[in-house]
């Protein structure tokens, strides 16, 4: 006998079984926000997902995400065959990303939510989560700060300022 087949579930208008909330205490930078519904979308319709997701007993899995200054945390609930995972992570951390790296993030953050519900319910691994081919994984500040000054001291000469300054020395 074949398997339902996932996608034809959702046309015939099963509910979604994975939903996403984000909220934030400060506005959600949108290449976050976009990539984070778009992977959740793209999982949500995968049949790959859906047989992983159909071994469990709550037939639908809500993830909260609460993006503000405070400490991060975990929170599980089971009520009425649904998950409500609500996770709250530090906002401060989008500072000075930019949209490829906020991309990235957004596709990790994901992943690890959903690891954690695995781990909640004792599911085994789930399949990859998809990752945008703009993502790109950010660097250290450390390495940031280096590029930069190696790029303004290519763009300004190497030690102009040092020379400049020695002179006025003198």
């Amino acid at each position: 006998m074949a398997e339902p087949d996932a996608s034809a579930d959702a046309a015939a208008g099963d509910p979604p079984w994975l939903s996403l909330a984000l909220h934030g205490e400060s506005e959600i930078p949108t290449a976050y926000f976009d990539t984070a519904t778009s992977v959740a979308e793209t999982i949500r319709n995968d049949p790959r997902w859906r047989a992983w997701w159909s071994q469990t007993e709550p037939r639908d899995l809500t993830l909260e995400v609460g993006l503000n200054p405070r400490a991060e945390r975990n929170n599980f609930t089971t009520r009425k065959a649904r998950l409500w995972a609500s996770f709250r992570r530090d906002s401060s951390r989008f500072g000075g990303l930019n949209k490829n790296t906020l991309a990235y993030l957004a596709a990790t953050d994901l992943e690890s939510f959903l690891t954690l519900a695995a781990t909640f319910l004792n599911l085994p691994a789930h399949p990859s989560v998809p990752l945008p081919s703009h993502a790109t994984p950010p660097t250290s500040r450390r390495d940031a700060a280096r590029t930069r000054l190696e790029e303004l001291r290519r763009r300004h000469g190497k030690n102009t300022w040092r020379s400049s300054h020695v002179a006025s020395l003198r």
